[in-house]
């Protein structure tokens, strides 16, 4: 739900798992979680009792994919996008 003056088109600051997953291409967001573990993205849990409920930070989404890129143009030489 937007409010007065709130785009819709505005990106949330928190990603579940699936949307990360989906965006990357990804099976499974368990790969996501793995990233998460192995510090690769900042998760958060958003839950206030009982099971974890993880979210991925939209601007370490963002770092992320732009540090994924850059490995690749530096390996495969020339420009990732």
């Amino acid at each position: 739900m937007t409010t007065s003056g709130e785009s819709e088109s505005k990106p949330r600051r928190y990603m579940t798992l699936r949307e990360v997953a989906d965006e990357l291409g990804l099976k499974s967001p368990g790969s996501v979680r793995n990233k998460i573990y192995e510090g690769q993205l900042v998760g958060v849990n958003v839950a206030t009792l009982g099971k974890s409920q993880l979210r991925v930070t939209r601007a370490s989404f963002e770092a992320y994919c732009e540090r994924i890129e850059a490995e690749a143009a530096q390996r495969f030489g020339g420009s990732a996008a």
